[in-house]
């Protein structure tokens, strides 16, 4: 290593030891090379072990180490990965908490990539009550904390001997192996707290890794366990859902009144025929999440090697995230008061959204709704989430045999799984009545709200306030995976193909999702949910635990506008204790319609050859994957087809008898549906690498990919209208196809020392069956005369879409220890229809300095998105709004941009002291839909601040 490419530290050192290498060299003559024997350590070493895997990959990878996420503030693998080019993040569909979740290569949605844990699939769960609703693919990171990484490598192209299921590409997670220990007894251990500025709370972290193998590399054990807190607390100012005026009497000049309280004589507002088509907010909230994350779990790998032919390895790992959280929000019902008959005064608009606006009730709704005194304006809404959590697990057994010099085979059987739960969510709903409400959206800054007539927002007992029956749902998610892989290797001799790889997986998948509904104990018979009279007897707000406790006082601070901030806090135990007054029983309780099963069975065959000459050298193969898919779901019937449990009456059967009904439930009758279907793909690819020169790398690869369906696309509830002709219906389309995507891509490296290249590159996919809304053809069995008929159905259809792009990235020590490391990536992503492709923000960068000199390291990284769509709203395509039909389009996550630091001091040998802060931009994470001016949600989850005492041995 030439003296100049030298830390100073490491410069020294060597130069001190010139006068004896001059004496070695003239008594034993060693080579010059000599000098490259100087070992450089720390993140200097990783940053180089991660350059040296991507410059000798046959195709275009990304790769950190375990020593790289050692010094950064990275606190599950997501993290880590979203410091690399091509690579983006996104924080659960519950849009903003302060954690990564979910992974994208290169703007493709998360569900179009694969993650793998040594090279096989796994399961995981999701903690958030909206995540367990919208089950997916994706794996959720929150369940692997970064220090199960030995190393993680991100394939940006398809490749033969890769597990199918990531269309934009791969990120293979690969654990440490005991017998691969530099050291005989290998000890490390970590002991430190987080504190998180906006909960205000402090909570440990802890984790520990030991090691053993024998003096012979014959047998060897290793064991992490981790333990790590933390407190959540999330202000948001929210928005639920848009309302398009259509057909309401806000926009018919015909229906007109005097607002209510107005003085006499005032003259009569009526709607206004210009608005027809305009959107407007439907709820306005102000809410605060709070809720903590307990993150425990544990690794173990056995690893024997009892010839030098065969070793066999045994690991298993678990990972638990208890996640029992409480939300709170106070809302505005704008949409349900334009429902029943509300005018709007006090317009201004923007483009097609109504920003500022006076939304009058219907008084005449006050005389049609005694019960109530009018209709719903405004919900206080408090409810804890008990036993909320996720787990993740595999157990798996490899072998390598070497059946001779040239022939090597390769195995692995495992089992892996993954659950998603929310036990009980206890809580209570409060509704006030027949109020004036009152907004304006200041762009993307942020809202003013109000009520009027003054309803008080902190003591329930007064305005008007009223306990509602609705009680909140909870789901339960299960995923696992069966899998037998079985690979083989020969190396040729004198060819221009020097390696022949083949194999193949075969698996079984089984993903399962049950809504339990929520049920007041008093109530004996039918759905559980009493009436408004019966709820009123049964519980006076006097009885009810609602007195006291408010928002903290520095509760939406860094978020604008006029929004009630010092709003009703339920206490969190209190809320807690309503669990003795409802119950979610699995069986009685169980909403069909939001449950289903896909089975899936998958096989994969492959070849692929491996060559070099010369300068050149790559692979080239072929991959065939087949998938049998059996898809459950299910549909509420009536009560004269199948009668619920504890039906206070049962109407005669009409009609043909439905075939396996279901009557368990309390809420509904049920019958099954059941689809199976079969599909085979060939998944060609061709990845090739030339050397220019020494430092001068190129690379160009074309392949086919593909990803299955999310399995909430497969198997969505079902209803059905048989009056119309033709028949229509509501659910999931379980014919969906696979995704597949034709890639290609080319790269040019330059790598101006073992530290320092730059790299540019282009890439091109072009996707077939991309899901999203649709209408589609699905046979569904007609539940009058029970046989199978094609039905016109609003479910998910495949579609075509096209990304393009490049990226540039690049790494280079500077001087006196210094560092930078920078990447920036660019996506075009469209799909057939004009719509943005889901995720895809047109640039995301990453710049990221570093600083290493004696006991000290130090990194500073920042990584920024430009805004990217989340969801559709409407029909999936991209229309506007005319005075007949809303408006189709997208749901945006605005840019976003965070700031992380990590400090190490090296106290001896054998101690550290680290320090890591995130989010220290304290980012507010802004959502909106289709334009800034109409909002969805803006959020705050403040800063974080780790330090750990770590110990080697």
């Amino acid at each position: 290593m030439p003296l100049q490419r030298l830390s100073p530290t490491a410069a020294a050192a060597a130069l001190l030891a010139l006068p004896s290498l001059a004496v070695a060299q003239q008594a034993a003559a060693p080579a010059p090379s000599q000098l490259e024997q100087v070992v450089v350590t720390g993140i200097r070493a990783s940053l180089e072990a991660s350059i040296k895997t991507k410059r000798n990959a046959l195709t275009n990878i990304e790769a950190v180490t375990a020593e790289d996420i050692g010094k950064l503030p990275d606190k599950n693998i997501a993290d880590s990965l979203s410091r690399l080019a091509g690579i983006q993040v996104t924080h659960g569909s519950a849009f903003a908490f302060d954690e990564a979740e979910r992974v994208q290569i290169r703007g493709t949605p998360p569900k179009l990539n694969l993650v793998t844990i040594n090279g096989h699939s796994l399961s995981s769960g999701d903690w958030y009550l909206g995540d367990q609703n919208a089950t997916t693919r994706a794996v959720g990171f929150g369940m692997l904390p970064s220090q199960l990484i030995g190393k993680a490598i991100v394939y940006k192209n398809g490749q033969a001997d890769i597990t199918e299921g990531g269309i934009g590409g791969a990120v293979d997670v690969q654990t440490r192996k005991p017998l691969d220990l530099k050291k005989g007894l290998t000890g490390e251990a970590s002991l430190g707290a987080v504190y998180t500025t906006l909960a205000g709370k402090t909570d440990p972290q802890a984790s520990a890794l030991v090691g053993w193998r024998n003096e012979a590399r014959t047998f060897g054990v290793l064991a992490q366990v981790f333990k790590e807190d933390r407190s959540l607390r999330r202000d948001g100012v929210e928005n639920f859902g848009v309302t398009t005026l259509l057909g309401n009497n806000a926009v018919n000049p015909a229906a007109c009144f005097v607002p209510q309280g107005s003085p006499a004589g005032t003259a009569p507002i009526c709607g206004d025929a210009s608005l027809k088509g305009l959107r407007l907010p439907s709820n306005l909230a102000s809410a605060l999440f709070e809720g903590e994350r307990q993150r425990r779990g544990a690794f173990l790998a056995v690893q024997v090697k009892p010839t030098d032919a065969l070793d066999v390895t045994l690991t298993g790992f678990n990972s638990k995230l208890n996640a029992s959280n409480y939300n709170s929000n106070t809302f505005t019902l704008a949409s349900t008061l334009l429902a029943n008959g509300a005018i709007l005064t006090n317009v201004k608009t923007s483009g097609d959204v109504i920003t500022a606006a006076t939304i009058n009730p219907n008084p005449a709704r006050v005389a049609a709704a005694p019960a109530t005194g009018g209709d719903a304006a405004v919900q206080s809404g408090h409810q804890v989430r008990l036993g909320a959590g996720s787990t993740a697990a595999f157990y798996d057994l490899d072998f390598n045999f070497r059946a001779s010099d040239r022939l090597r085979y390769s195995g692995k059987v495992g089992f892996t799984k993954g659950t998603g739960e929310t036990q009980s969510s206890p809580g209570l709903l409060f509704r006030a009545f027949n109020k004036t409400l009152n907004y304006e959206l200041l762009g993307d800054e942020g809202v003013n709200w109000s009520v009027q007539p003054s309803v008080s927002l902190t003591d329930l007992t007064q305005g008007g306030w009223k306990l509602i029956p609705d009680i909140q749902a909870v789901f339960k998610t299960e995923d696992q995976d069966r899998y037998v892989y079985l690979n083989g290797e020969y190396d040729l001799e004198d060819s221009f193909f020097s390696r022949i790889k083949f194999g193949g997986r075969a698996g079984t998948h089984k993903n399962l999702k049950d809504q339990i509904n929520g049920a007041w104990n008093f109530v004996t018979t039918g759905n559980g949910l009493p009436s408004q009279a019966a709820l009123d007897a049964q519980f006076p707000l006097a009885s009810l635990p609602i007195q006291g406790g408010r928002y903290p006082g520095d509760y939406g601070a860094g978020l604008t506008g006029n929004f009630p901030r010092d709003v009703l806090r339920l206490d969190r135990g209190a809320m807690a204790g309503i669990n003795s007054l409802i119950n979610y029983d699995p069986v009685l309780n169980k909403n069909w319609t939001g449950s289903y099963i896909v089975n899936e069975k998958t096989t994969a065959l492959y070849a692929m050859a491996e060559f070099e000459s010369g300068a050149l050298s790559g692979n080239t193969g072929v991959r065939l994957v087949t998938t049998q898919v059996n898809s459950i779901y299910y549909q509420a019937v009536a009560a004269n087809k199948v009668c619920p449990a504890l039906a206070v009456t049962c109407p005669a059967k009409v009609g043909v008898p439905v075939a396996n009904p279901i009557n368990s439930s309390r809420l509904s009758g049920y019958v099954p549906q059941e689809t199976n279907t079969n599909h085979s793909a060939l998944l060609p690819s061709l990845n090739v690498r030339y050397e220019f020169s020494r430092n001068l790398l190129g690379r160009v690869s074309a392949s086919r990919t593909m990803a299955r369906p999310e399995y909430s696309e497969l198997a969505g509830a079902v209803s059905q209208n048989n009056i119309v002709t033709p028949k229509t219906a509501s659910a999931g389309n379980p014919n969906l196809k696979p995704t597949m995507g034709s890639n290609v891509d080319a790269s040019l490296a330059w790598y101006a020392s073992p530290r320092a290249y730059i790299q540019g590159g282009v890439f091109h996919q072009s996707l077939q069956n991309y899901v999203k809304r649709g209408t589609s053809d699905v046979m569904l069995i007609n539940l009058e005369t029970q046989q199978p008929e094609v039905y016109v159905t609003n479910s998910f259809i495949g579609r075509k879409a096209k990304l393009k792009g490049f990226e540039i990235s690049g790494e280079t020590p500077v001087a006196a220890g210094f560092g930078v490391i920078a990447n920036a990536t660019y996506v075009d992503g469209k799909d057939e229809d004009g719509a943005k492709v889901i995720g895809t923000s047109k640039w995301t960068y990453n710049l990221r300095g570093y600083y290493e000199s004696g006991p000290v390291t130090a990194s500073l990284a920042w990584n920024y998105r430009t805004d990217y769509p989340v969801s559709y709203f409407g029909n999936g395509t991209i229309t506007p709004a005319t005075a007949t039909a809303a408006r189709n389009d997208l749901n945006y996550a605005d840019a976003q941009g965070s700031l992380a630091a990590s400090v190490s001091w090296r106290i001896t040998d054998k101690f550290s002291l680290q320090v890591d802060g995130t989010n220290l931009n304290n980012p507010t994470r802004y959502y909106y839909s289709a334009t800034e001016t109409m909002p969805l949600g803006w959020y705050k989850n403040g800063r974080q601040f780790f330090v750990s005492l770590r110990a080697k041995l």
